[in-house]
């Protein structure tokens, strides 16, 4: 897991696509909290096809496919 956080973490560097990034781990123990939350911005729907695409975003995914429940909302303003 930590390695799976360290590889999230260094794709602000890494993408050009993002825009904004952040992530890090939950700091409560509410039973309906996630551990870990991720929150980005890209531009449209192509930069965000490209982030997914992404060699280093597909690393970082990876690390967290075979533990991990992901909840994921892509949305438009």
């Amino acid at each position: 897991m930590i390695a799976g956080a360290k590889a999230f973490q260094e794709l602000a560097g890494v993408v050009p696509e993002l825009e904004f990034w952040e992530c890090a781990w939950n700091i409560t123990d509410r039973p309906i909290a996630h551990d870990f939350a991720i929150n980005s911005a890209v531009a449209d729907k192509d930069a965000l096809k490209r982030y997914l695409e992404h060699p280093a975003h597909q690393a970082a995914a990876d690390q967290w496919r075979t533990f991990a429940t992901w909840v994921i909302a892509d949305y438009e303003f």
